[in-house]
């Protein structure tokens, strides 16, 4: 090699020695000061890890609610930021004691998941399916099978249960569960879609779900109405606080339920014109329940039996929805009133076969009421002019007859057809804008209280009037929503 070469190359490797021997001198010099420096690279890593841990707490969602496993939600998402908040999040078992689980999970993954909620109480989500070619043979996916056998060991945790139960899916995989099996059950949700058929009907369930002793809420949904009254049947309803189903029931079947729930605090009922398997004979006595805040009703039949037969002194709560026009009984309901008329709150009327002037009388025993909500039906015209002016405030000395709902903050309207717009208009400027009167300038008297949020829904178009009249109430603070129909 040419002596220019051998000195260019010695060259080359003696800047390079040089520039190493430069680094090292600087990174020795920055070693020092690396300690001092990053206490002030991150604010949260000062943080006690009690503190921390209540961070992730609440990064889940709400109690009510399952975790469904993804990298973009907590808790995984936690244990992608760093080293520390991994092992934080890890090592916290209330992080993991919920899931929702699908098919998509391997069996590895879920029981990892449910590995780290140790012994914490479980909250489970998950899915009987058949999945075959035809939805009436009795196969099931092996993964949900094989996901099923990693929970069945768990039963003793399970503190809130949810299960879907797919058409075709077949029932026996809850026959493993034991006698006592599930002892720390409090939620149960129930789901059958539409065309559901059990293939284990003959097989009783009874022994299960009547070792819940902890059981306190319930909810069924779908449309097979014998399954799902054979379920409560089965459930320690004396216990029970709230109940939720959508099938439908015969109003006798709901009395006689209702008579077994001494602690129901809510109740959610669907009934309909059916006539029950077993002949069933309404209770000699009203059933009182004590502890019964709310009650809401779908019904597609009469109400006589129900309203004749519960007496509910509690209630503050109460919805009905007519599904149809069926039979009234006056005097039942005004019965049916008198045991919580001075306590209701909330009433909400959607389709009542009734006339405007039996709702105001309904109204004119309901004082307490805070909020009320009406759908009118289209060939009666419930909400009309006289339902308005008696709602419309006309001051403390006016010699009118006192005006109806005097605590109202909200009033829901629907499929508005049969008042005009200035009696609209009047009655709910009247309620928005009153206020201390001239004697009420003694700050010892309360003054009367005002409308807060409006809905109204039209079954025709809103006028020009109209809109203007509302905006502008909107834009001086009241909650305004409305629509107007199309046609």
């Amino acid at each position: 090699m040419p002596s220019k070469g051998r000195s260019n190359i010695k060259r080359v490797i003696s800047n390079a020695s040089h520039g190493l021997l430069r680094r090292s001198a600087n990174s020795e010099a920055i070693t020092p000061q690396l300690p001092q420096n990053t206490k002030h690279v991150s604010t949260i890593n000062k943080l006690p890890i009690e503190i921390l841990e209540q961070i992730f707490v609440h990064c889940l969602p709400g109690p009510l609610t399952f975790v469904i496993p993804t990298p973009f939600d907590a808790p995984l998402l936690l244990c992608t930021v760093c080293r520390l908040w991994r092992s934080t999040a890890i090592s916290m078992p209330e992080l993991w004691c919920s899931m929702k689980i699908t098919e998509k999970f391997s069996v590895k993954f879920v029981g990892t998941w449910l590995s780290r909620a140790k012994t914490c109480p479980l909250s489970i989500a998950f899915t009987l399916d058949a999945r075959a070619p035809h939805a009436s043979l009795p196969f099931h996916s092996k993964r949900l099978h094989k996901h099923f056998d990693l929970l069945l060991p768990l039963s003793h945790l399970w503190q809130s249960l949810e299960i879907r139960v797919l058409p075709g899916a077949p029932l026996s995989h809850l026959d493993k569960l034991l006698d006592n099996a599930l002892p720390s059950l409090e939620r149960l949700v129930l789901r059958f879609p539409r065309g559901t058929r059990m293939y284990s009907e003959k097989r009783s369930l009874e022994h299960v779900f009547r070792s819940c002793s902890r059981l306190r809420q319930v909810f069924v949904f779908g449309d097979n109405s014998i399954f799902s009254m054979t379920m409560f049947l089965w459930l320690p309803s004396p216990h029970l606080e709230i109940v939720c189903t959508d099938s439908l029931w015969y109003p006798a079947e709901c009395v006689g339920f209702l008579s077994r729930m001494l602690d129901l605090k809510q109740g959610f009922f669907r009934l309909g014109h059916l006539t029950p398997l077993v002949p069933v004979s309404l209770p000699p006595s009203p059933v009182v329940l004590k502890y019964l805040r709310t009650l809401s009703l779908q019904t597609f039949t009469s109400l006589t039996d129900l309203f004749t037969h519960l007496t509910l002194p509690a209630l503050i709560f109460l919805r009905i929805n007519f599904g149809r026009v069926d039979s009234w009984s006056h005097s039942a309901f005004i019965s049916f009133l008198s045991s919580f008329s001075s306590n209701l709150t909330t009433l909400h009327l959607d389709g009542p076969p009734i006339l405007e002037a039996t709702l105001i009388e309904y109204l004119q025993l309901l004082p307490s009421l805070d909020e009320l909500g009406l759908t009118d039906r289209s060939r009666i015209g419930t909400i009309g002019n006289e339902l308005l002016s008696s709602l419309t405030y006309r001051g403390e000395d006016s010699e009118a007859i006192a005006y109806l709902c005097p605590k109202l903050t909200v009033l829901e309207l629907f499929s508005v057809h049969a008042c005009t717009d200035e009696h609209l208009v009047e009655m709910l400027d009247s309620r928005w804008r009153r206020q201390v009167l001239a004697h009420h300038d003694d700050l010892s008297q309360t003054p009367p209280l005002c409308l807060k949020g409006f809905r109204l829904g039209l079954r025709r178009k809103a006028t020009a009037f109209l809109s203007t009249r509302l905006n502008t109430m909107r834009n001086e603070g009241l909650l305004v929503e409305y629509r107007g129909s199309n046609k």
